[in-house]
């Protein structure tokens, strides 16, 4: 297996799968909100299992999820495919929230299918995933899995705009 968990609980990564490029970034804004921004090749979720997005796109205890954005960049196709995007702790076999960023009732191929949409779920919106407007009470890796079918094609980027409350 190329991926393991070291006796220190690291992630250690071998072959192939070391030298894979992120597909995640994280930027700070000109005020104490950071963002964290992960592509995703939809036809890469093949589980209906969490997939781990990126090793390294994660989100620390205490943080304050504040927003969760979706842009379509690619068009999304798929017969009834739904999305969830969650989160699972650092040993990477632990579920946080499987949906707690968003869930398949919202991120549905209809509503993702046009290039240019954008959806955005913040704390009261219809369908926004548990863990958006709370205060992270554990460290958490970004992953994605589906509901009743898969994805055939398409690209999205998701934004996650968090801070640290005093």
């Amino acid at each position: 297996m190329p991926i393991w968990q070291n006796s220190d609980g690291l992630t250690v990564k071998l072959g192939a799968v070391e030298g894979q490029a992120g597909r995640s970034g994280e930027y700070r804004t000109l005020t104490a909100t950071r963002v964290v921004e992960v592509a995703i090749n939809l036809a890469d979720v093949t589980s209906a299992t969490q997939t781990i997005l990126d090793y390294n796109a994660g989100l620390d205890k205490g943080a304050l999820i504040e927003k969760v954005e979706v842009e379509t960049v690619v068009a999304v196709t798929g017969t009834n495919a739904t999305l969830n995007l969650g989160l699972v702790r650092t040993d990477t076999t632990t579920v946080y929230d499987a949906d707690g960023l968003g869930t398949a009732a919202a991120l549905t191929q209809t509503a993702m299918a046009a290039v240019g949409t954008v959806l955005t779920y913040i704390k009261g919106t219809s369908n926004a995933g548990a863990l958006v407007g709370t205060i992270l009470a554990n460290n958490g890796i970004l992953v994605a899995d589906y509901d009743t079918a898969a994805f055939t094609a398409g690209r999205i980027n998701v934004r996650i705009t968090y801070s640290f409350p005093l």
